[in-house]
């Protein structure tokens, strides 16, 4: 049976635990080293970053996220993987996205399954961000097989001064092929 969209799990990370897939999350703690037990909670105020402070706004800010995407299905591959930022708010922060430098691994590893920034504001060492929008230039994960997980990195730029949102938001897509 084919890899479905139920099967391609978006999880925070953790710095928590002692392997991937182990320990809940949240969203304030999803900075890397582990794929946690939490996944990302779709169409959800504050479910990737927490709420910018008047003043953290006014002084800018550029805080970090790792989320990690999980094949979860028993046997399939999911190929020509790709992830993009389909949109964003304008007006608000600006969102760009990077892969982890260790590529693809088993969920459930002992050592680190991405990197380990010293908090959120640190950027994740190895880590290039860009913002592709289009699936044309995506960026490519390649195979992430059967009970292997990928780090993808999100960093917010709040700009000095911004206004205030009641609602700041971002739209990724992942996408890929599966044998059917």
């Amino acid at each position: 049976m084919a890899v479905s969209q139920s099967d391609i799990k978006r999880r925070l990370s953790t710095q928590s635990g002692a392997a991937g897939n182990s320990t809940a999350s949240t969203p304030a703690a999803s900075i890397g080293k582990y794929m946690s037990t939490t996944d990302l909670v779709d169409a959800t105020v504050e479910n990737l970053f927490i709420n910018i402070a008047a003043a953290e706004a006014a002084a800018g800010k550029t805080v970090y996220r790792c989320l990690f995407l999980y094949n979860s299905h028993g046997s399939q591959s999911m190929t020509a993987t790709k992830i993009w930022v389909v949109s964003q708010t304008v007006g608000g922060g600006d969102i760009s996205i990077g892969l982890d430098p260790a590529g693809a691994v088993t969920y459930n590893q002992a050592g680190a399954q991405a990197a380990i920034p010293a908090n959120d504001t640190t950027a994740p060492s190895g880590v290039v961000f860009s913002t592709p929008t289009s699936e044309t230039d995506a960026l490519s994960i390649g195979t992430l097989a059967s009970g292997k997980c990928y780090a993808v990195w999100f960093k917010l730029v709040v700009p000095v001064d911004v206004a205030a949102l009641n609602l700041d938001n971002v739209i990724f897509r992942v996408k890929g092929q599966s044998d059917p």
